[in-house]
């Protein structure tokens, strides 16, 4: 497994495990990760956060479990996911077979106005 696309996904999940691991330690410190008072559960945050730090790249349903403690099934991701789509929008996540969950452009413009921020 040394093709292109397979070093790139690696790396990639590499990065996302370290802001994961970063989000995670911030929340530990009881910072609000994010807009919790927008309706959303901590477990969506910490969903809403690893998808846009990814900015697009698909976010596997193996790296949200771990983000969520690594507790969480993949069942229960894909339901988590299913309740940000009610509060955001349906086309906001998209799947995509072999990459996982990744932000839309029009999610990617929703969350940067929720957060107040542009990536």
């Amino acid at each position: 497994m040394n093709c292109q696309h397979c070093v790139h996904l690696l790396h990639e999940n590499k990065r996302l495990v370290a802001v994961i691991k970063r989000l995670k330690a911030r929340s530990l410190q009881s910072t609000p990760i994010g807009p919790l008072s927008l309706g959303f559960t901590q477990q969506q945050e910490v969903i809403i956060e690893a998808l846009w730090a990814a900015q697009g790249s698909g976010v596997t349903s193996a790296l949200l479990s771990f983000a969520l403690g690594g507790e969480s099934s993949k069942a229960s991701v894909r339901v988590q996911i299913n309740r940000i789509r009610a509060k955001l929008g349906p086309d906001t996540i998209k799947n995509r077979y072999g990459s996982g969950y990744f932000l839309t452009s029009e999610g990617l413009g929703i969350l940067s106005e929720i957060m107040g921020e542009s990536k």
